[in-house]
């Protein structure tokens, strides 16, 4: 038979109704069958993806807060800067910097973590793909950088804006 595997379903189901007709018929395909089985993963490897995002957005946030904390705690420093003649491009770069020291000391943290659990949560991961894939590492990192670094682009171009009369009145 050709063709699609449900599309073959009801010649079989109307087969075995007429060998007898108070039998209870349940006829599948094997995807449907073996679906059922892999529920479990699924709903882990759901609940492991939100825990992800949701860890993502608390490092968001987390990077968000201490840049803005820090850049609100210099900003008596920034004016100083601006005012000695330091460019505004000068400052976001210098924030921009402080911002990049965090995410790196994160990432150098979280990877080596990372590799060391990595094998307990293998059961977890799709056929052919490793534990500790080098490539899946790097992808991982380029993203948690990348949302590191525009976490520190709003506190870096707020100081980048700061006027210096203010700033000096601010202290």
């Amino acid at each position: 038979m050709r063709g699609s595997a449900a599309a073959g379903v009801n010649p079989v189901r109307q087969a075995l109704t007429a060998l007898d007709r108070d039998m209870r018929i349940e006829v599948k395909t094997m995807r449907e069958s073996i679906a059922f089985a892999y529920v479990p993963n699924r709903i882990a490897s759901i609940a492991l993806a939100a825990t992800g995002v949701l860890g993502l957005l608390l490092a968001m946030i987390g990077v968000y807060g201490v840049m803005a904390y820090a850049v609100s705690r210099r900003t008596g420093e920034i004016g100083i800067r601006i005012t000695l003649g330091a460019s505004r491009y000068a400052v976001l770069a210098m924030v921009l910097r402080d911002g990049l020291t965090i995410i790196a000391i994160g990432l150098a943290a979280g990877i080596s973590m990372a590799l060391v659990l990595a094998p307990q949560l293998s059961g977890f991961l799709a056929a052919g793909m490793g534990a500790t894939d080098p490539l899946i590492f790097a992808g991982v990192a380029v993203l948690l950088a990348s949302v590191g670094l525009n976490a520190s682009l709003v506190p870096a171009w707020r100081a980048a804006r700061v006027d210096p009369m203010i700033a000096l009145r601010y202290e």
